[in-house]
């Protein structure tokens, strides 16, 4: 079976990689000076909702994220909270996208789109960290019962 889903695991580390680079181009412009063309902005916004969309949906395939409630029965509280963080960061950056496709005005201003930019970057890197922290640790446990 672990052959079986080794290319399920290769593809998701790509999508993950392009995403993490298309994560730091944003994160570049947004700390960049403010006569970055506007539509710069707009575009890597919108390769990261394609690429995170993209990874969310690697992730699920093949029952990948159930895997977790179901082999740590006492996860399923937090991994609810996940999959709910997972919807709240996609509606924030639509909210980003709106807002930059405005030049920033609903934001009130460049400087509050950019803030919101990296504030957002920043809570999907948390939420990495705890969704990696909760599948490490079911399938540890996993492995832990068969010894």
């Amino acid at each position: 079976m672990l052959a079986q889903n080794a290319p399920s695991a290769e593809i998701l580390e790509r999508s993950y990689t392009r995403l993490q680079r298309g994560l730091k181009e944003l994160e570049r412009i947004a700390c960049a000076p403010t006569d970055v063309e506007q539509s710069k902005t707009d575009v890597r916004l919108g390769a990261v909702r394609e690429r995170l969309a993209q990874y969310f949906r690697l992730e699920e395939e093949d029952g990948y994220m159930d895997q977790v409630p179901r082999r740590d029965p006492s996860s399923v509280r937090a991994f609810t909270g996940l999959m709910a963080e997972r919807l709240r960061l996609m509606q924030a950056l639509g909210t980003i996208i709106e807002a930059s496709a405005d030049n920033g005005s609903r934001l009130s201003g460049v400087d509050s789109l950019r803030g919101k930019i990296t504030d957002w970057i920043r809570a999907l890197r948390q939420y990495e960290i705890r969704k990696n922290v909760l599948t490490e640790d079911a399938f540890d446990l996993d492995i832990g019962d068969k010894d």
